[in-house]
């Protein structure tokens, strides 16, 4: 799969992901990862007027999390039915229902959208220290690539999200490989 990639200024996607260790800042805090997973979450697929099946994808969810709860997962799909090949996503900062947005995720005949659908981030709230969770579907700049080694993926991340103190992960990474 190429990389998806548009230009819009001030976006992240086209920033240079450092090799080192993956790690990033939760709010104000520091995120220095425990653990880091690769889960397929669900499959989508879309119908002609037919029924006939003519396109599908595999919702992914990256789960990078600090021994405490706090930490960032990133949803994305992919055309294929497991992580197997090598893939590259790279998504600038736009809104979801804007027109370029449109084009490049459903381009032609492609009705799947293809990249990363949302991003979710847990913390703990200085003033209640509870744990609390944001989601986010719009305004995310994301670089994403996956590579099958072995029994394993590697990979590397840099995701920034929209909230007021520039909430990021990003870096390398090896998981197990799934189904």
């Amino acid at each position: 799969m190429g990389l998806v990639s548009c230009s819009i200024a001030g976006d992240y996607s086209r920033v240079p992901i450092p090799s080192k260790r993956v790690y990033g800042r939760v709010r104000e805090q520091l995120l220095a990862p425990t653990t880091v997973s690769l889960r397929p979450v669900n499959r989508l697929a879309s119908k002609d007027l037919t029924g006939k099946i003519v396109d599908s994808a595999r919702v992914y969810g990256l789960i990078i999390q600090a021994g405490d709860g706090q930490g960032i997962v990133v949803y994305f799909t992919t055309r294929q039915d497991s992580v197997g090949r090598p893939i590259g996503i790279r998504q600038s900062a736009m809104k979801r229902d804007s027109l370029l947005y449109r084009q490049m995720m459903f381009p032609e005949v492609r009705r799947v959208p293809i990249g990363v659908t949302s991003a979710q981030m847990m913390f703990i709230n200085p003033k209640t220290q509870r744990m609390e969770t944001k989601v986010y579907r719009d305004h995310i700049s994301a670089q994403l690539t996956l590579s099958p080694v072995g029994g394993h993926i590697v990979g590397q991340v840099l995701v920034v999200l929209p909230d007021m103190n520039r909430s990021f992960v990003c870096g390398a990474f090896k998981v197990p490989r799934t189904s």
